[in-house]
């Protein structure tokens, strides 16, 4: 939330097909959750909302578009597209991830929906008074292939990083330089 804090969502989030591809991609799997979710809790599978927002927010947010954009965020100047592009993700996941997290986590969601920022459209008095988030066509994004082919070529990349750390020849990934061969 920190680093949205000096972002509105009226006036400073980026078009969807203005986006970075890897914003536009994590709001697409942000979709996709809120379907699935949106689906459990409509069929009383509390279990299945649990799951899926576990694993959305510790693998799709945490391991891969956290950690990949964070420098962009932290040292890109607050008013260029590419800081606003990850902050208008950012702020589309928590908009949702909290309205979809109310339910099972009553207390930890009010005190978000209360710190974030909000769009004009949102009832900042209370997350319980605003909609759950639905699904939407227009957040499809068609390069999500190329990127989990690119998250499976990263974690090849973090491993090896891990055993040349580990052997001593590298202190941090920094350290590294990284050659990727391919068959093409």
């Amino acid at each position: 939330i920190a680093n949205l804090n000096a972002f509105h969502p009226d006036t400073d989030a980026v078009a969807f097909d203005e986006l970075f591809e890897i914003d536009s991609w994590v709001i697409s799997a942000m979709n996709d959750l809120t379907k699935t979710v949106k689906t459990a809790y409509d069929t009383y599978e509390f279990h299945v909302a649990y799951h899926a927002i576990n694993n959305f927010c510790t693998t799709e947010l945490s391991k891969l578009y956290v950690d990949i954009t964070k420098d962009r965020v932290y040292v890109e100047n607050p008013t260029s597209k590419a800081r606003r592009s990850a902050q208008t993700a950012l702020y589309y996941i928590i908009s949702a991830l909290v309205k979809m997290i109310a339910p099972i986590l009553s207390f930890t969601a009010e005190e978000i929906w209360q710190a974030m920022p909000h769009a004009s459209t949102d009832d900042v008095t209370s997350v319980y008074l605003s909609a759950m988030p639905e699904a939407d066509g227009k957040y499809a994004f068609d390069g999500a292939e190329r990127w989990e082919e690119l998250f499976t070529l990263r974690d090849e990349v973090m491993k090896a990083l891990e055993i040349a750390r580990a052997d001593k020849k590298i202190g941090k990934s920094l350290d590294a330089k990284v050659t990727v061969y391919t068959a093409d």
